[in-house]
């Protein structure tokens, strides 16, 4: 009889704490970006552990079992506007966890929070934004950066008790905050490299304003995974599967 081990036989044992159970995590909110994983990667290699789930699936019992630190609204390609684009419920915004809207996850906190988004002319690539409002977010910026922008839609009205934290050079909104809630958005994408201090700024949000203690490593999760399989396998021998490619000869 062979027996088939999969990754959810390992997480869900009884024995083996989920790794949001240990670690101080951050829940990506999947919202159809190209670069969501690359979100969940940059966080990661700030020692932090991180989630994603679709924004189809966010639950007030998600909220309950992950216990989020932090919460990051990623970038897509939908208009907030339109009938059936990704959303997230309102109550979201009431937990008083921080949350971080990303391109797409900025405008969708501007439109659900009361604010206007309109289609401009849109921003792509390098873009030179000005920081007109000192905030923590932005320690170790200098005045004027260079970020990467991919929108269309822009906000043109921010929503009650917001204030515009940095402008674009075409005059379009590039970041805020909540006057009173740990809510933050920016219009251009922190996550990749040609946002040159965009790690910086996702530092500054996760563990100087959130306060989350860095405490993930990669290999935490490996040394979980064979101490599984030592326990399960004993000293029974094991037939590996691989396709014959390079990644999975490694594995």
């Amino acid at each position: 009889m062979i027996r088939v081990l999969k990754e959810e036989d390992w997480v869900n044992n009884s024995s083996m704490k989920k790794p949001y159970q240990v670690h101080d995590t951050v829940l990506v909110i999947n919202l159809g970006g190209q670069y969501v994983h690359l979100i969940m990667r940059r966080i990661r290699e700030l020692g932090i552990y991180s989630e994603l789930v679709n924004y189809n699936e966010l639950s007030r019992d998600v909220i309950e079992d992950i216990k989020p630190k932090a919460i990051i609204l990623s970038g897509g390609p939908s208009n907030v506007y339109e009938p059936g684009a990704p959303t997230v419920p309102t109550w979201v915004f009431d937990l008083n966890i921080p949350i971080l809207g990303i391109c797409y996850g900025f405008q969708l906190i501007s439109y659900l929070m009361g604010g206007k988004v309109s289609r401009g002319k849109g921003e792509y690539g390098r873009t030179r934004i000005k920081i007109v409002e000192e905030d923590p977010l932005f320690n170790g910026w200098d005045k004027e950066e260079i970020v990467w922008m991919s929108h269309n839609d822009y906000v043109e009205v921010l929503p009650k008790d917001f204030k515009i934290l940095a402008v674009s050079e075409n005059g379009y909104i590039a970041a805020f905050k909540h006057r009173e809630k740990p809510i933050y958005g920016v219009q251009f994408h922190p996550e990749v490299k040609h946002t040159i201090k965009g790690k910086i700024l996702l530092k500054n949000f996760l563990i100087n304003i959130t306060g989350i203690k860095p405490s993930w490593h990669p290999t935490d999760y490996i040394n979980d995974l064979i101490e599984y399989i030592r326990r399960t396998v004993k000293d029974k021998k094991v037939l590996v599967a691989v396709s014959g490619g390079v990644d999975s000869t490694v594995t």
